[in-house]
């Protein structure tokens, strides 16, 4: 057994009580209807902490709603939300450019802070959880209250058995320090919300033969966070790439970022049978539907097949039931019946 770490009378437990009660107030407000789990981990959130709180559990099951909500109402100025896509391309270009050490990165990413929120806490490669660690055994010192949610229990971070131990002791930290709140054992509410008028969720996934542009255009080339991206065509804020452009290259995070950043409209076109893609391009596409469903940037997919035949793919990506669930916000036309819903994980129809 681990000894836990405890910081009775530290800033973070004073910051968790005042907390507390302005959270609470907050849901009231908000005027939202929880299930038991919810219910249950809004009372792990409601209670004392040493260092802050690690929310974890399936898809769509209201963790970053939750953590936002606790989030706002922590009674200081002096606060950082990062999503985790974002933190870890700003170190690892702040050590890439300044020479950095991982700690001074770290901190300049973060900034000085009371609390500090990441939202999509995973990893999966070795490089990152050394980074993750250092972090961890930094910010769990009774000074910053840390929010955490994750697709994963601290037991399953990792996953990959070569690695995992690589990361035990970054475990040991947030289940000897954190309040571990699980909020499994409902449904995914993002396949029950009605469909958006604005964002993400108001693309659409189509299937069947390649998009008819018309006249084929000069290909525009833009220079997306280091690296010439050539676009099928770019209208105003909306952008049109083809999949091969985008997973099949070499091409990360810090471009899907910039692409974020630069339009409000991404249309991805040429996309295969995705059980016939290969490990990368996978990867790939699960990172850009992260970004994009991070930012709120509509996402339209022409593509060969439904998006559950990643399933069917040699080496589907980690995270692959998050992708699929937010794949299945995406609408699809059905001829002579409008758009639908894509069913998340389905082989093909509409629900």
């Amino acid at each position: 057994m681990h000894r836990r770490r405890r910081f009775r009378g530290s800033p973070v437990t004073s910051l968790a009580a005042r907390t507390a009660p302005r959270f609470r107030d907050a849901l009231a407000h908000a005027g939202i209807g929880f299930d038991d789990a919810q219910r249950h981990a809004i009372d792990r959130l409601s209670g004392p902490t040493d260092c802050g709180y690690y929310l974890h559990g399936t898809t769509g099951r209201g963790k970053t709603a939750l953590a936002t909500l606790y989030f706002d109402a922590i009674p200081t100025q002096h606060k950082t939300r990062v999503h985790f896509h974002d933190f870890l391309a700003g170190v690892q270009s702040h050590i890439a450019h300044s020479g950095r050490s991982h700690s001074e990165a770290i901190r300049s990413v973060i900034g000085p802070t009371d609390a500090v929120f990441f939202d999509e806490f995973h990893v999966h490669d070795v490089a990152d959880a050394i980074y993750l660690t250092e972090m961890l055994g930094n910010l769990c010192n009774g000074r910053t209250l840390v929010i955490a949610t994750s697709n994963y229990s601290p037991a399953d971070l990792m996953p990959n058995p070569l690695f995992h131990s690589r990361f035990a002791p970054a475990i040991t930290i947030i289940t000897g320090s954190m309040t571990v709140v699980d909020i499994a054992g409902g449904p995914d509410y993002r396949t029950l919300a009605g469909p958006p008028e604005r964002g993400f969720g108001s693309g659409s996934w189509i299937c069947g033969p390649p998009e008819n542009t018309g006249t084929p255009a000069t290909p525009v080339p833009l220079c997306a966070g280091g690296i010439k991206l050539m676009a099928l065509r770019v209208t105003g804020r909306a952008a049109h790439l083809t999949f091969a452009e985008l997973c099949e290259r070499p091409v990360g995070s810090h471009q899907y970022l910039w692409l974020a950043d630069s339009f409000e409209s991404i249309t991805i076109t040429g996309v295969p049978d995705l059980a016939s893609a290969e490990r990368d391009p996978l990867m790939r596409l699960a990172n850009l539907v992260d970004i994009l469903h991070d930012r709120n940037i509509r996402l339209d997919v022409h593509s060969a097949g439904p998006p559950g035949r990643i399933l069917d793919a040699p080496a589907p990506p980690p995270d692959v039931a998050r992708t699929l669930s937010r794949l299945g916000s995406l609408r699809t036309p059905t001829p002579g019946a409008g758009r639908t819903r894509a069913a998340p994980g389905a082989g093909g129809g509409t629900t």
